[in-house]
């Protein structure tokens, strides 16, 4: 080879080097948040005042979960929420027939699988459910017999976000979900939550109306759900939503047991952290 040629290449290849090496020192893999599925009902950020009219029910929901703990690609965090069936009565008297409590531990991971590729959000959880009798029933809530319902559960789910949270018209996340302890058994021990958000992204920012589908609608398996909601952006770091649902399968008051329920329910949500920062 000549002389001229060689030192051509060799020049190339010196100056590819540094900047192939520059590249790899420059990317590094990102952290991406888990997004609160609205038709998930285990999703805690949110507090909700509901009419469940299948069960002639004013239903309250409160509750919050976050981060504790970020390194690299994972994060852990602590999450709990409290759901209470009021009976409604005439003269505004609302009787605490029911409470649900919900809290556990999770940790999220980022999986990349390859460098341009949207990083794919792993969240594993380790939760417990107690349900109990409150106002009118013989029961206290520490101890008695609705204790029974208390259970615990393993759950790994991933989601499918295509694009950014900005830009997605939709969203989806999947799992497997394993109670590994229930005083008395009231629902299948392996379980498969399922939950689908479409967005329609040619609507206005501010507000926008949305379908969700899912097979996680109750905090108990399995419980089917439609619902269209249609959401108002505060700008306030939160979201006021507004739905209406159909639901079919599982109760959402553990103390009901294995009893099955279908009907509709409308109600209004604030969520601190809804699905992260889709209509900005």
């Amino acid at each position: 080879m000549p002389k001229p040629i060689l030192i051509i290449l060799l020049l190339l290849v010196c100056t590819a080097v540094p900047r192939a090496q520059e590249q790899d020192a420059s990317w590094a893999p990102k952290r991406v948040p888990w997004i609160q599925m609205t038709g998930s009902f285990l999703e805690p950020n949110r507090f909700a005042v509901v009419r469940d009219i299948s069960r002639e029910r004013i239903r309250l929901e409160a509750g919050f979960g976050g981060d504790i703990i970020n390194i690299d690609k994972t994060s852990v965090g602590a999450e709990g929420l409290i759901w209470s069936g009021l009976k409604t009565l005439s003269n505004f008297r609302f009787p605490v027939e029911t409470a649900d409590y919900f809290f556990g531990i999770y940790s999220t991971y980022s999986l990349h699988i390859n460098r341009r590729g949207t990083p794919i959000p792993l969240r594993l959880r380790l939760s417990h459910i107690s349900s109990h009798f409150v106002d009118g029933t013989k029961d206290t809530l520490i101890g008695g017999s609705s204790s029974r319902y208390s259970r615990e559960f393993v759950s790994l789910e991933s989601q499918l976000v295509p694009y950014n949270a900005e830009e997605s018209w939709f969203a989806l996340s999947a799992g497997v979900k394993y109670v590994f302890h229930q005083v008395t058994n009231v629902e299948p021990s392996l379980q498969f939550p399922i939950t689908l958000d479409l967005i329609p992204r040619f609507l206005p920012s501010m507000t926008y109306p949305f379908l969700t589908l899912s097979t996680a609608g109750s905090a108990y398996f399995p419980q089917y759900s439609a619902a269209l909601t249609v959401r108002f952006n505060t700008g306030l770091n939160a979201y006021l939503d507004v739905y209406g649902e159909y639901h079919s399968g599982a109760t959402r008051y553990g103390v009901e047991g294995k009893q099955k329920e279908n009907g509709y329910e409308f109600g209004v949500k604030i969520l601190q952290i809804p699905f992260n920062t889709i209509g900005q």
